[in-house]
């Protein structure tokens, strides 16, 4: 889960070096936080990640839809935040 968490960091790092580019923010919960300051988009961001990690943790036993177990949702999860910071780096180096 250590890996989530920092994860969403390096994507709230990420996401303001494209935004600095010229990118826009789509999320409109992310760029409200954006609008207060850098460090409130990077502070909710992380507090998002890290109260619904617990939720899931809390949950680890149970199945999403009674098909899903919690541990394949955090790896998926974990996939697509990898997937995600790699389109970041790809934009950036481009």
């Amino acid at each position: 889960m250590l890996a989530i968490i920092c994860l969403s960091a390096a994507d709230a790092i990420l996401t303001l070096e494209i935004l600095a580019r010229g990118g826009t923010e789509v999320n409109p919960l992310m760029a409200l936080l954006l609008d207060i300051s850098d460090s409130a988009f990077i502070l909710g961001k992380l507090a998002i990640t890290v109260v619904c990690l617990f939720i899931a943790l809390v949950h680890i036993n149970f199945r999403i839809l009674k098909v899903f177990p919690m541990r394949i949702v955090l790896l998926l999860l974990l996939l697509l935040y990898c997937g995600l910071v790699s389109y970041q780096l790809t934009l950036l180096a481009g």
